[in-house]
């Protein structure tokens, strides 16, 4: 199934659940969401539409003249062309396999609440045209019905307990009602359970083409071909979680992705303080720059935890001295790029004056942008001789060159003690550098 089509789907299937939500918790569901999903999420819906801050955020924004002006009439509207009411709705789990990004074939929504099923099953046949057909699986009649040319199965699991799904989905968490199918476990489940009680919330297993593209490189602030960061540290994350929380007029977003080993995630962590770190000093808006500021990033074991809390009046106060629209700038690329190169200036005087180096034996000089192999390439044993105590480096056991990461202060045969001078492996730019140690840009990462 396309993409498109399946966050249709989604969208359908919430809004019918609206008319037959009534308390049910998440628990009971997510109990029965099965073992080959790779996301699981909820959406409160109920919560997100009854919110105040968020109702009048609404009201106020500005939207075109033939839109609805108001959450109330965006309701009415919905009701009018789809029959559903989500002022009634209470919250959906979801469940899918994304093993690739452009086509899923493996959705399910379990929802609890009190249901009629007739009725039910009569607004879908009257929205859609046809009659839904019916068969028998371990007990549960199962409607299927026809979605854009993909099948769709409808389970009442009970009185109080509705199924909908693409047909193996479906089954699957009927498998794991009757015991016949183990039900999800692991770290992705540990992902889920870390964002708390959230107004939306999902984790997911990160597809490898996901991987790839992040490793290619993120522009922070959504401004293609101006801020390219590497994040080549990230190629060992596995599960992402996201959710999005209100309590009282505060607003807290949070990310927390999970790494197959601890020196990743530390790596990440690094990365992400880095260049919060370099956009703080670049951004034009001081205001901005206090948003920056706000951005907690810590590791705990093999997780990283990003969050933000901001208050309804912090964005409120944001939308009006800084309104986001197509020609948006939010920070100055030359700015960017002197402040970089001033970084990584500064780094390289560190570390020579640390080593007591009044020259650097090897300097590199073709342009990197790798700062483990910068601003020196001296090889242990070789041009590497002796550490600032004295002791001699052992070659093959201590890590080669004067480089601003990863580098190998001490002549102890051994290369796990290492320190960093900069925050990130990969610049933006490239550099080289003179036996003197003065640094030069020989490209931005704008160009």
């Amino acid at each position: 199934m396309q993409l498109h089509k399946l966050l249709s789907w989604l969208l359908v299937l919430v809004l019918m659940s609206a008319t037959v939500v009534g308390c049910g918790a998440s628990k009971t569901a997510i109990e029965l969401v099965p073992q080959d999903a790779n996301l699981i999420a909820v959406i409160q819906v109920s919560k997100i539409i009854n919110d105040r801050d968020l109702r009048d955020a609404y009201d106020e924004t500005e939207k075109d003249s033939g839109q609805p002006q108001t959450i109330e009439e965006a309701l009415d509207e919905l009701v009018e062309e789809v029959g559903v009411d989500l002022r009634d709705c209470q919250q959906a789990v979801i469940f899918a396999d994304t093993t690739g990004l452009a086509q899923v074939g493996y959705l399910g929504v379990i929802i609890e609440g009190s249901f009629d099923e007739e009725q039910f099953i009569d607004n879908i046949e009257e929205k859609t045209g046809e009659e839904l057909t019916t068969s028998d699986y371990k007990g549960h009649k199962l409607y299927a019905v026809a979605v854009e040319g993909e099948e769709f199965g409808i389970a009442f699991l009970s009185d109080t307990m509705l199924l909908l799904g693409t047909p193996e989905a479906v089954k699957d968490a009927i498998d794991v009602s009757k015991g016949d199918k183990k039900k999800i476990s692991g770290t992705i489940l540990d992902a889920y359970n870390r964002l708390g009680d959230a107004l939306i919330k999902f984790a997911f297993e990160v597809p490898e083409e996901a991987r790839e593209a992040l490793t290619e490189g993120l522009v922070p602030g959504g401004i293609p071909g101006e801020i390219p960061i590497s994040l080549d540290s990230f190629e060992d994350i596995d599960i992402l979680g996201f959710a999005i929380s209100k309590e009282a007029d505060t607003l807290t977003v949070q990310i927390t992705p999970h790494f197959l080993n601890t020196d990743s995630a530390q790596d990440a962590k690094d990365t992400l303080s880095g260049a919060i770190s370099l956009f703080k000093g670049t951004l034009q808006v001081p205001e901005m720059k206090e948003l920056l500021g706000k951005i907690e990033v810590t590791v705990a074991d093999s997780w990283v935890t990003v969050a933000l809390e901001i208050t309804v009046s912090e964005i409120e106060k944001l939308m009006e001295t800084f309104p986001i629209g197509p020609q948006t700038r939010l920070v100055n690329p030359r700015e960017v790029a002197d402040t970089e190169l001033a970084n990584i200036q500064a780094a390289v005087t560190s570390m020579m004056v640390d080593n007591e180096l009044p020259a650097l034996p090897n300097p590199v000089t073709v342009a990197t942008n790798d700062m483990s192999a910068f601003p020196d390439t001296s090889v242990c044993g070789v041009d590497r001789i002796n550490d600032y105590e004295g002791n001699a480096y052992v070659n093959g056991q201590d890590k080669d060159g004067y480089v601003l990461y990863g580098y190998d202060p001490y002549a102890d045969a051994d290369d796990t003690r290492l320190v960093n001078y900069v925050a990130t492996r990969y610049t933006s730019g490239t550099y080289t550098v003179d036996a003197s140690g003065r640094v030069t840009k020989v490209t931005t990462g704008f160009e």
